[in-house]
């Protein structure tokens, strides 16, 4: 079985949700969103060789990079910051409605609008966390 790097994991989340969306599948879209949002995030503290924790919100860890780590980051990623907080915390306060629909039966989980914002700026926080990967390395190497 080849590799799968972080990032192409989380591309892979965001098709996912992305395939979820189109069928209209609102909870199984935002869940993915998360998995693509956080797991792209931890492919950028990885990348700092940071020991990331196994659980979901890495909130802390996110902060420290943002204060500690500043400048090896892309400017856009620095200027993008409250985006990239912002969108990850809104997804980890969705995450158990989506993930648990079957059980709350949450209204939230199933809203179209909620998904369609969510989606857009998922796959923008993505799009920066691969940039950033690729600076970082380049940094590095």
């Amino acid at each position: 079985m080849a590799y799968v790097t972080p990032m192409e994991n989380a591309r892979m989340w965001l098709y996912t949700a992305d395939a979820a969306l189109k069928k209209r599948i609102y909870s199984t879209a935002l869940y993915s969103m998360e998995m693509s949002v956080e797991i792209a995030l931890k492919a950028v503290l990885l990348e700092f060789g940071v020991d990331v924790p196994k659980v979901h919100n890495i909130m802390n860890s996110l902060r420290q990079i943002f204060r500690e780590k500043r400048a090896l980051l892309p400017k856009e990623f620095v200027e993008k910051e409250g985006i990239i907080l912002d969108t990850f915390n809104g997804l980890l306060e969705l995450r158990p409605l989506a993930g648990y629909a079957f059980e709350t039966h949450a209204g939230v989980a199933d809203s179209e609008g909620v998904a369609g914002k969510y989606m857009k700026d998922s796959t923008e926080v993505v799009n920066l966390c691969g940039a950033a990967v690729k600076h970082i390395g380049k940094k590095k190497g």
